[in-house]
């Protein structure tokens, strides 16, 4: 209290010396007058001390005249520094105050209104550096030079109004006039020259000034220059850099510190980026009706049109992407992703991407965006062995942020990058990925499979049916669609609970099982399980719908005795037939869409009449297979071309061999027997046209 007492005498004194005419020397003296201290003022040196206080009998000599020169220390300091307040007062009020304070924010306007001369000093730190800048920007607003008034400052307030304040308002002013020059070559060299002025004192510059500034003239890489200029400045020994690859460590508080310091210059950067692709994508708006009578307004020079904005963006991307600076990389990636980017981010070429994307899938594996734009980046540089096993990984991600088709699209995507790989030639381990992935995609095939029976049964429950029935699909649904699943697994806790014998039959051949009994079994089922389904429809119709699934079933395993056993198959379907009065030729017309040869379906169906099986007249259809083989025959009778030219002769012997035994076996029967008289009527007719045959 004393010593804020004795700056407000001092204070009154510099007032009756009208402010600032009282020498520094006068204004010391006073302030020495005022504490009673005029013998402490520097002469020569330091004066001695003073006697010793009782509270400094404790010390030694030393101690006490190291306090004393410590305090004489701050006591010069404050003097100095109340002196530059009050000179900047003087130019303040000299230079239009009530003007200067319109410079000021709403906030300051009404602090300064309540401000007393001791808050000032104590606390206005911040505040005299707004009035500094407001009285600059007066003389800029008014195109003047900045250059006697910073000098001034710096002679009479060195420590409110720096050099670096000095150096910045210089560069301010070179880059309004640069502004005004339409001499592209002159007006580069003016703001090179400003960029060379905030560079000298980088970091200490005011960025979003200077960025602010140097974006209104399009001086777009000297933006970029001068904030990696002042992000190495504020962090020479790389802290940052060695903070970041380090993972980040919670306790490397000055690593922290200089990479938050680094980002921050590097916003600046990225601000401007993000303000150009805003700028080049915006529509002009359409005519409006003027608010005001006249010739429209003038347009602003410095607003650029889209296609401008464009080739500013594209040359500070480019420029920047220049840069070795790694962590520059890292803000501008972090920039596009959060943009939603992909493209442009993809665009990049640069080994700091690479880095920059695994990093991320390592911090955050659950991050799918991220693992996407890594496989597309190999993709897109042709390291499709690399981009295979991010897909790989990416399908094998457990959870329900993605279904089971995303899953497999993955998978097959994976697939292809590993055949379009060099590496599959030359590697061994390729070759075994490769298999791997086809492996897993043909369960993932019969994990689809199951899947959508599933969901068709679900939309097929009626309302009344079981929570616990709707639950166990539901949860099945789920469980199929988090993750892929083992065989066995499939078999077993899906195929098997839930009846769905076309899937139990994919995964045994899948799994590489031979059981013809099982196989038997199984398109017993599938085949009752489609008759079941069709109850109610006409007998055509339900040919038809048994003969498209029947076809859709059989493409995979026609070719495999072992899982496509068709002399069961067609004895179970001709069973079936007689009882139902399907067509007796739907049958082998169905398997000839398959591609089964007729050739090989005469042998079939001769082998099972020559069997002479009690079935049939258990169905009380004694001469089905009869009926069957006079239209197979008669089928080939019609059209010969569906045998090739080098075997149509030796099977029309064949046919007209087999032929000749059933009209014996028809003759020999008594006449009572149902149709025995029509079929030999029809086996004449077809035995006529083959003999016919060239």
């Amino acid at each position: 209290m004393f010593l804020v007492c004795s700056i407000q005498n001092v204070f009154r004194f510099c007032l009756t010396q009208n402010c600032v005419a009282a020498s520094h020397t006068e204004i010391i003296t006073c302030l020495a007058q005022n504490v009673g201290m005029s013998r402490l003022l520097p002469q020569n040196g330091y004066g001695s001390p003073s006697d010793t206080s009782l509270n400094f009998q404790r010390h030694t000599q030393n101690d006490a005249e190291l306090q004393e020169r410590i305090s004489l220390a701050n006591f010069q300091q404050l003097v100095n520094y109340t002196y530059e307040m009050l000179a900047l007062w003087k130019i303040l009020c000299d230079h239009q105050f009530e003007t200067l304070i319109h410079f000021l924010s709403q906030t300051q306007q009404e602090i300064l209104k309540l401000l007393t001369f001791k808050d000032f000093i104590v606390d206005g730190k911040e505040l005299s550096v707004s009035l500094t800048n407001a009285l600059i920007n007066f003389y800029l607003e008014d195109n003047a030079s900045t250059g006697t008034i910073s000098q001034l400052l710096r002679e009479l307030c060195p420590s409110i109004y720096r050099l670096e304040d000095a150096t910045v308002s210089r560069a301010h002013e070179i880059v309004l006039n640069a502004k005004n020059i339409l001499n592209k070559v002159d007006r580069e060299q003016e703001l090179c020259e400003a960029l060379k002025l905030c560079k000298s004192i980088a970091p200490n510059v005011d960025l979003d000034l200077m960025c602010g500034l140097f974006r209104s003239a399009g001086f777009y890489h000297g933006i970029i220059d001068l904030c990696l200029c002042c992000a190495q400045r504020r962090d020479p020994q790389g802290l940052a850099l060695h903070y970041y690859k380090n993972g980040e460590p919670q306790d490397d508080l000055q690593g922290q510190q200089a990479f938050a310091n680094r980002m921050k210059c590097y916003k600046h950067i990225i601000d401007s980026m993000n303000d150009l692709r805003s700028q080049s994508v915006s529509h002009p708006q359409s005519p409006s009706i003027p608010k005001v009578p006249g010739p429209p307004p003038m347009k602003d020079p410095n607003l650029l049109t889209p296609e401008e904005a464009k080739v500013y963006f594209d040359q500070i991307f480019e420029t920047s992407l220049k840069t070795e600076d790694e962590l520059f990389h890292v803000a501008l990636y972090d920039s596009l992703i959060e943009n939603n980017q992909s493209d442009t981010l993809l665009y990049i070429k640069s080994h700091y991407l690479e880095d920059y994307l695994k990093r991320c899938s390592t911090i955050r594996p659950d991050n799918l965006y991220v693992l996407n734009l890594l496989w597309k980046y190999y993709e897109k540089n042709q390291n499709f062995s690399a981009a295979a096993r991010v897909l790989d990984k990416l399908a094998d991600k457990h959870g329900l942020d993605m279904n089971l088709s995303q899953r497999i699209e993955y998978l097959s995507r994976a697939i292809m990058c590993i055949k379009g790989s060099e590496m599959r030639i030359s590697s061994s381990g390729e070759g075994e990925f490769l298999h791997e992935l086809e492996e897993k995609m043909e369960v993932a095939r019969i994990q689809l499979q199951i899947l959508e029976v599933l969901q068709q049964k679900k939309n097929s429950l009626s309302v009344k049916a079981s929570p616990i029935q709707t639950n166990s699909i539901d949860d099945a649904i789920n469980a199929l669609n988090s993750n892929f699943q083992p065989i066995q697994q499939l078999y077993e806790d899906y195929a098997l609970p839930f009846n769905l014998p076309e899937s139990q039959l994919a995964i045994v051949k899948c799994g590489g099982v031979i059981d013809p009994a099982l196989t038997e079994s199984l398109w017993q089922n599938i085949i009752e399980k489609e008759l079941i389904g069709t109850v109610g429809n006409l007998p055509d119709t339900r040919v038809q719908i048994l003969e498209q699934k029947l076809i859709a079933i059989s493409q995979p395993y026609v070719n495999c005795d072992e899982y496509f056993p068709i002399i069961f198959i067609i004895k179970f379907l001709e069973a079936k037939t007689c009882p139902l009065n399907f067509d007796p030729s739907w049958v082998f017309k169905t398997m000839l869409k398959l591609g089964v040869s007729i050739v090989e379906l005469l042998k079939i169906y001769h082998k099972l009449y020559k069997a002479k099986d009690s079935c049939w007249t258990s169905l009380r259809k004694p001469l089905h297979l009869l009926s069957v083989l006079a239209a197979l025959i008669g089928y080939f009778a019609d059209s010969p071309s569906i045998v090739a030219l080098n075997e149509r002769r030796s099977f029309t012997t064949f046919c007209l061999d087999v032929l000749s035994d059933y009209l014996v076996d028809l003759q020999a029967m008594d006449t009572s027997v149902p149709n025995a008289t029509t079929l030999m009527r029809e086996f004449k007719s077809v035995q006529r046209k083959l003999e016919r045959l060239p």
